[in-house]
């Protein structure tokens, strides 16, 4: 703005305004952006975990709830089933009655469902609350990742969130073999401690030996 004043005559006094810089704070730099992030990772990778953590334990489910060879395929298939089948309609109630809504619900169904199969006494019982729990996970996920895509703006913060939430996705998968193995692992380790333990016990403890019966004793 140019003008001149009576004590400032023959003096211009321009005064340029430059505009103010409002680039606004990236929401994934900030606390609450990473606790966001955090939170829909971790809903990527219990939702996958979910169909195939039951594999490593699919011998022991069998003796232990009656599972026949035949019926044993639906411990991994029923999660799978209701997970595929109601993903889409997770997205559309999503839409409907909100993402966060749809998300606590799914976690409530999922985390319902696995103190029920934690619980089951019987296959029925189990195949029921494993089916329950791929409900629950069909409106978890389509509302996190709907989540994901609205909340981080285009450009880097999608750029950088996205891959974080496919790599959650993805290091589900080998989480239950790792922990099979490690499982197997453990239990042959105890086998071989408990072997070398009686093995000591009985050859340097010989007053254990008076409890076997003798050759002339099973004689008699």
């Amino acid at each position: 703005m140019c003008y001149v004043g009576d004590t400032h005559i023959g003096t211009y006094n321009i005064q340029m305004e430059a505009p103010m810089a409002t680039e606004s704070q990236s929401l994934l730099d900030s606390p609450r952006g990473k606790r966001l992030l955090a939170v829909l990772c971790a809903v990527a990778f219990l939702d996958f975990v979910d169909a195939s953590i039951t594999n490593v334990a699919l011998p022991h489910i069998r003796e232990a709830l009656g599972f026949s060879v035949q019926t044993l395929q639906w411990v991994p298939s029923a999660y799978l089933l209701t997970f595929g089948g109601l993903m889409l309609l997770g997205g559309r109630l999503a839409d409907l009655f909100g993402r966060k809504r749809m998300l606590l619900i799914g976690i409530a169904i999922v985390g319902t469902g696995s103190l029920v199969g934690g619980l089951a006494d019987s296959s029925g019982m189990f195949v029921a609350a494993r089916l329950g729990q791929g409900a629950g996970a069909a409106l978890m996920l389509p509302a996190a990742l709907s989540t994901l895509t609205t909340t981080f703006a285009a450009g880097g913060e999608r750029s950088a969130s996205r891959p974080a939430f496919s790599a959650a996705a993805h290091a589900a998968w080998p989480v239950p073999r790792a922990g099979g193995a490690g499982h197997e692992s453990l239990r042959r380790l105890s086998q071989r401690a408990r072997t070398r333990a009686n093995a000591l016990l009985y050859f340097h403890a010989p007053a254990h030996r008076t409890f076997l019966p003798h050759e002339h004793s099973l004689a008699l």
